[in-house]
């Protein structure tokens, strides 16, 4: 939608037209066309610059505790891995049977962090360990701790910054990006703000062929004893309801 001084500016400009031969009414369509979808794009993107340095910005672990984590991480990625899991204490905590299970005689390298925001993840892909790495796939699931401190505009913001930085890195492998999940009690801790990320990551990325979007999100709240007493964390049933949601969109790859 335009804005009224846009809308005042268009009005000119196409007065304006009439007085023009076809040549440079071409060049004017062009330009004008690309500034609306400037435009368009930006009000698409309202969202507080801080807010996107926050999430886009690449940071070190913050405690003492993640710090070691993240180096227990890199130490242990196998150099020779063809899939690498990647994000906060849900894909830490995968167990490793069942990721060898979703991902059968593939070599795996889990660098889940607890309590990594994107902004985490954005600093351990700049380590030149994991830069090394070379996976034909690489599983992305962030946020469940990023949900609760940032608007979803830079929430979102920032996980497309990790996608970026995955292709870059690792010369755009399979992508396998799980949406955040539900959490809380009955499901509806900060549900509005999560609806609206994966909204947003799945439509600016829809041109991304190298992407799988996975949504969980039914299964895991139609399915007993999915979550742990905080009703954030995956039991083993939760991790087999993320290898059956894998399975069920496997078929439809972005």
């Amino acid at each position: 939608m335009l804005i009224p001084e846009q809308s005042i500016i268009y009005l000119k400009l196409f007065d304006l037209c009439r007085t023009l031969p076809n040549s440079a009414l071409m060049v004017l369509f062009l330009v004008m066309s690309s500034t609306l979808a400037h435009a368009q794009n930006l009000a698409r993107n309202n969202c507080d610059n801080l807010d996107q340095l926050a999430t886009t910005t690449p940071a070190p672990p913050p405690t003492r505790v993640a710090w070691q984590e993240t180096l227990e991480a890199i130490r242990n990625a196998d150099a020779s891995a063809s899939v690498v899991m990647i994000g906060d204490s849900l894909i830490r905590g995968w167990p490793a049977k069942q990721s060898e299970a979703a991902f059968p005689g593939q070599l795996i390298a889990n660098l889940g962090i607890g309590g990594a925001r994107t902004q985490g993840v954005l600093w351990l892909l700049s380590d030149p360990l994991v830069r090394a790495l070379h996976p034909r796939q690489v599983v992305l699931l962030v946020t469940t701790n990023l949900a609760a401190h940032d608007p979803p505009c830079a929430i979102a913001r920032g996980i497309e910054s990790v996608i970026a930085a995955i292709d870059a890195e690792w010369n755009s492998p399979k992508l396998i990006v799980y949406k955040i999940p539900p959490r809380g009690k009955g499901f509806l801790d900060l549900d509005q703000d999560r609806r609206k990320v994966n909204q947003a990551i799945e439509r600016d990325e829809v041109n991304s062929q190298n992407i799988t979007f996975v949504d969980p999100s039914e299964l895991l709240m139609k399915t007993a004893g999915a979550y742990q007493s905080d009703n954030i964390h995956f039991t083993s049933v939760g991790y087999d309801v993320l290898m059956q949601s894998l399975d069920n969109s496997a078929a439809s790859p972005r």
